[in-house]
C-alpha cells in the first residue's frame, strides 16, 4: 500500500497573518515532497470534518481578550460541545502554530485553548506546538517551526525515506534556480540546482570554488544573478562591508544598507522567492469610476463630518493630544460608551508621489488597469486582491488600497532581491531576508518601522514591477479609536481623542514622520485653523475650532465604520462599582462612561443608587498633559466620580510619591480588594499594552495575594476567574 503524502492545513486568522503563514506552508509542501489541502476554519463541515482528517496542521491567531478570530468562532463552538466523547478525535494527529503578542495578557490564549481541547478529545501531537510572539517578531518562531515541520510530517506519514526524484523542481519567481535552502538554523545549508539537492560535502566544495573564483573579480565582486550572489565568498572585496585598509583600527557600524562581520562574509540560507501570480492590463480608453464608487475598495464605510477639533495638551508637552468631534447623522453609526470605531484614511500624497517616482512609474500612474491571475502561475493559492477595484490606477492603489507604511516582511524583501541590479545592494537585501540576518532584520527593519519607500531609498537600484508589489503589500487597514462620548448626550455626535503618533528619524532615510491617520487628522486640523478661533493657551498649529455653523463649501469628512467592543461596557446595574484605569489618552472611554452615568442618573431624577466609581489617571505634567482636567474634576465634585486618583510621572523627584497608576493602585489596595471581593466591582483598563497594562495586571495580582492571603499562583488564578466572569476588562494597544 503506497505511503500517503497528504495532510490538511487549517487556519483561523483575524488580520491575515495566520492565513499568510498557512498559505506559505501550503506553497512549500510540494517542494518537500508533500501534498496539502488548505482551508479556513470558517469552512468547517463545508470543506472538511476534523474527525475525518488524520494529519492536520493548525495555524491560529488570538484576538481581543484572548479570543478566537471571527473566522474561528463557529469551529470552536462545535469543538467545545460537551456531548463530544473523549475519543472523538482519536484518529487525528496534529501540529499547532499559535500566534500572539506578549504585550497582551492572554498571550496565544486561543491557540492554547485549542491545544487543550484537541488533547481532551483524543487528538495527539506529532510535532511540538509553536507560540510565535508578534512583540519581538513572529518570524523568530515561525521560520524554524516551519523548517522542522517537514521531517515531522514525513515521520507521521511514514515517509522516512523520500527519494530526491519526488521533490518538485524549485524555482524563484522569475524561473531561476534557487540556491541555499537550509533545513534549520543549526544545520548546514543544502544547495539546490535544477530541483536536485546536493550533498553537504559537494556544497562546501562549490563554496570554496566560488571563493577562489570571486577573489579574482575585484572590479565586480558580487554577480547580479541570484545564483552567484548567494555564495558566501565575495564580500571581502566589498568596500561597503569591509574595514578600509587605510584605517584598520576603525570598526564599521552595521546599518540598514551595510552589514559587518561575521554576517558580511557568511553563507546565507534565504527563502525561495514566491512565484508571481498577478498581471495587469492597461485600459487607457476607459475612465476611472468616481471616488465614491471606489470607496477605498471597502464596504460598510460611510462619511462623517468633522464639526470641531481641539488640542488638549500644552505646546511643550511631549505628545500632542487632539480631540475631534464628528457629526454621524448620515452614517448609520450607532455606538455605546466603550465602543471603538474605525477611520480609513488615505496614505500621504507626498509619500505616494515619491514612491511612484522611485519605481519609475510616473508615466503610467494615472492609466486605468485591471488585475488578473496569471494563468500559468505555479502559486497554489492565487486570487485577485479584493481590496483593489476592478478598474484602478497605480496612484489610486498606492493612495487608498495598499499599506505602504507596513514594515516589509521577509518575503517582500526576498522578492526585491530579484529586481535589484547593484551587487552590493542585492547582497544586503539577501542578508536581511536570510536566517543568518535575522538580528539585522529586527534591528534595521522591524524595530525602526522601516517602510517600502525607505527600503527603496536605501537600495536605489531596486525597481520591482508594480504587480509584484500588489502581491506582497497588505491592504490599507482602518485605524481604531475609542469613543469618548455618550450617545445619550447626542446620538448624532461622537467624540474621540488621540495622540499624534510620531516616528523618530532613521539613518539618512527619513526625518520625523507622523502616523498615517493621526498625521492626516492633524493636517486636517491645521487646514481648519483659519476657520477657528484664537486661543492663547494653544499653539498656532492647533486651535479650538467649532465648525458646527460652517458654510457647506468647508465641509471636511472622514470615512468611518463601526467597531463594536461588547466586552468593554458599563454594567447595566448602576449599583455595581466600577474601577477605571486609564493614563494618557487611555482616559477616553471613561469620559464616555462618566457622561453616560451622569445622564442616566439625571433621566431617572436621581432615584437610582449608583455604585462607587473610581478613576486612576496618570500623565507626565499637571499643567501640560492632564487631559480633561476640568471635566474630570467637575464629575468628581458633583459626585458622579467618587474617587479621582491622579499621578504625575515627571513632576515628583521624591521617589516615595506615586508616579504611575499602578503606584496609586497599591496605595489603595485595601479599598480595591474590598470592592472586588465584597462588592463585585468591575475593572476596566485602557491604554498602553506594552508596559502599563502588564504592570496593572501584576499589581492586581499583588492586591489579591494580600487581600485573600493566597500565593501568587492562586492570585493569578483569581485574576483568570475575574476575566471569565467579565469583571476584568482591557482595551489596550501597542
Amino acid at each position: 500500500m503506497p505511503v500517503s503524502r497528504h495532510f490538511t492545513i487549517l487556519y483561523g486568522s483575524q488580520t491575515g497573518q495566520a492565513q499568510a503563514i498557512a498559505e506559505e506552508i501550503h506553497e512549500k509542501s510540494s517542494q518537500n515532497g508533500l501534498e496539502t489541502k488548505l482551508f479556513c476554519l470558517s469552512q468547517t463541515e463545508k470543506k472538511f470534518s476534523l474527525e475525518r482528517e488524520p494529519v492536520v496542521v493548525f495555524v491560529v491567531s488570538t484576538t481581543g481578550e484572548g479570543d478566537p478570530p471571527d473566522t474561528m468562532l463557529k469551529f470552536m463552538r462545535r469543538l467545545k460541545k460537551k456531548t463530544l466523547p473523549s475519543d472523538h478525535l482519536k484518529n487525528c494527529q496534529y501540529a499547532l502554530l499559535a500566534l500572539g503578542d506578549t504585550n497582551y495578557t492572554n498571550f496565544c490564549n486561543n491557540g492554547k485553548t485549542l491545544d487543550r481541547r484537541l488533547h481532551d478529545l483524543g487528538a495527539k501531537h506529532f510535532y511540538d506546538t509553536g507560540h510565535a510572539d508578534d512583540a519581538v517578531g513572529l518570524e523568530l518562531v515561525v521560520e524554524p517551526w516551519i523548517d522542522g515541520l517537514w521531517d515531522a510530517v514525513k515521520e507521521c506519514l511514514g515517509m522516512n525515506e523520500i527519494s530526491n526524484e519526488s521533490v518538485d523542481d524549485l524555482h524563484d519567481g522569475k524561473g531561476n534556480d534557487i540556491q541555499d535552502v537550509g533545513k534549520d538554523s543549526n544545520s548546514a545549508s543544502s544547495v539546490i540546482h535544477n530541483g536536485k539537492p546536493q550533498g553537504i560535502e559537494e556544497n562546501n566544495q562549490k563554496i570554496e570554488s566560488e571563493i577562489q573564483k570571486n577573489s579574482k573579480e575585484k572590479e565586480n565582486p558580487i554577480e547580479s544573478s541570484p545564483r552567484e550572489s548567494m555564495s558566501n565568498d565575495n564580500r571581502k572585496n566589498n568596500s561597503e562591508n569591509c574595514i578600509p585598509n587605510e584605517t584598520p583600527t576603525i570598526q564599521p557600524q552595521a546599518s540598514l544598507k551595510r552589514s559587518v562581520e561575521p554576517l558580511s562574509s557568511s553563507s546565507l540560507s534565504i527563502p525561495l522567492c514566491s512565484p508571481p501570480y498577478l498581471e495587469i492590463d492597461f485600459e487607457s480608453e476607459n475612465t476611472m469610476p468616481s471616488k465614491d464608487d471606489l470607496s477605498h475598495g471597502r464596504q460598510s464605510l460611510s462619511m462623517a463630518t468633522i464639526v470641531s477639533a481641539k488640542q488638549l495638551t500644552a505646546n511643550d508637552a511631549v505628545k500632542t493630544a487632539l480631540e475631534i468631534e464628528l457629526d454621524i447623522t448620515d452614517c448609520g453609526l450607532d455606538y455605546e460608551p466603550g465602543d471603538s470605531f474605525d477611520i480609513l484614511c488615505s496614505n500621504n500624497e507626498d509619500e505616494v508621489s515619491e514612491l511612484i517616482g522611485r519605481l519609475g512609474l510616473d508615466d503610467a500612474a494615472d492609466i486605468p488597469f485591471r488585475t488578473s491571475v496569471i494563468p500559468s502561475t505555479t502559486k497554489k493559492v492565487a486570487s485577485r486582491p479584493k481590496h483593489i477595484p476592478e478598474l484602478c490606477t497605480m496612484k489610486h492603489a498606492f493612495l487608498n488600497c495598499l499599506e505602504i507604511r507596513a514594515v516589509p516582511k521577509k518575503a517582500l524583501i526576498r522578492m526585491l532581491v530579484e529586481y535589484t541590479e547593484n551587487p552590493q545592494e542585492k547582497r544586503r537585501l539577501q542578508e536581511l531576508c536570510s536566517k543568518q540576518g535575522s538580528s539585522d532584520y529586527h534591528a534595521f527593519v522591524r524595530e525602526p518601522s522601516v517602510c517600502l519607500l525607505e527600503i527603496l531609498k536605501a537600495f536605489p537600484s531596486c525597481k520591482p514591477p508594480f504587480q509584484r508589489l500588489l502581491e506582497h503589500l497588505p491592504h490599507l487597514s482602518p485605524r481604531p479609536y475609542s469613543v469618548s462620548s455618550s450617545p445619550l448626550s447626542d446620538p448624532c455626535r461622537l467624540k474621540f481623542v488621540f495622540n499624534v503618533v510620531e516616528f523618530s528619524p532613521f539613518e539618512d532615510l527619513r526625518c520625523n514622520r507622523k502616523g498615517v491617520c493621526t498625521g492626516w487628522l492633524s493636517k486636517v486640523t491645521k487646514e481648519m485653523k483659519s476657520m477657528g478661533q484664537d486661543d492663547d493657551n494653544l499653539s498656532n498649529e492647533f486651535r479650538n475650532i467649532d465648525l458646527s455653523n460652517r458654510s457647506s463649501n468647508k465641509i471636511i469628512q472622514v470615512p468611518v465604520s463601526a467597531r463594536k467592543n461588547p466586552g468593554f461596557r458599563l454594567p447595566e446595574d448602576l449599583k455595581v462599582p466600577t474601577i477605571m484605569i486609564g493614563p494618557g489618552t487611555g482616559v477616553a472611554p471613561f469620559l464616555g462612561f462618566l457622561e453616560h452615568r451622569k445622564l442616566q442618573i439625571e433621566r431617572c431624577n436621581g432615584d437610582k443608587q449608583k455604585g462607587e466609581m473610581w478613576l486612576f489617571y496618570g500623565c507626565r505634567h499637571r499643567e501640560k498633559d492632564f487631559l480633561y482636567k476640568e471635566e474630570l474634576e467637575s464629575y468628581h465634585h458633583s459626585g458622579i466620580l467618587d474617587h479621582l486618583v491622579v499621578s504625575f510621572s515627571r513632576e515628583n523627584s521624591d521617589c516615595l510619591c506615586p508616579r504611575y497608576v499602578q503606584d496609586n493602585l497599591k496605595l489603595h489596595a485595601a479599598n480595591l480588594g474590598n470592592l472586588l471581593f465584597n462588592n463585585h466591582a468591575v475593572v476596566y483598563v485602557c491604554g498602553d499594552a506594552k508596559n502599563m497594562a502588564k504592570d496593572v495586571f501584576t499589581t492586581f495580582c499583588d492586591i489579591i495575594e494580600q487581600h485573600l492571603g493566597v500565593s501568587k499562583a492562586e492570585a493569578i488564578k483569581e485574576m483568570a476567574k475575574l476575566r471569565a466572569e467579565k469583571r476584568y476588562h482591557e482595551d489596550v494597544w501597542t
